[in-house]
């Protein structure tokens, strides 16, 4: 039975289908470095130029200061606190880990050395 077996096309087939496996993964390589550098390059942000802007002192300016309330300084720090946090919740950094020692996953008589039954 060995013997009718054509061992030279087997080989080649196998050959064929591991270079065809090989080269079209390096292919996907090429293209997923190729798209991110397209994604890289379309979300760095724009360099714009700063243009100098002349400051004219306004006729108030000599004036008295307005008087801001105390519901605007709170709405005002209210803002600055919220851009500043960060936003997801504080979490203690403890590991609470239970085992039960009963459970299906720590019964050694599902295991697969258990063949005798």
């Amino acid at each position: 039975m060995v013997l009718l077996v054509n061992w030279t096309n087997a080989l080649i087939i196998t050959l064929i289908g591991f270079s065809l496996v090989v080269l079209l993964l390096i292919l996907l390589v090429f293209v997923l470095l190729g798209f991110g550098a397209i994604m890289v390059r379309l979300n760095a942000p724009k360099k714009e130029e700063l243009k100098p802007v002349a400051v004219v002192p306004t006729p108030n300016a000599t004036e008295e200061p307005v008087d801001i309330t105390g519901e605007e300084l709170a709405a005002i720090a209210m803002a600055i606190q919220l851009s500043k946090e960060t936003v997801h919740d504080v979490e203690p950094k403890v590991l609470t880990i239970v085992s039960n020692p009963n459970s299906a996953w720590a019964s050694k008589t599902f295991g697969i050395n258990n063949l005798i039954r």
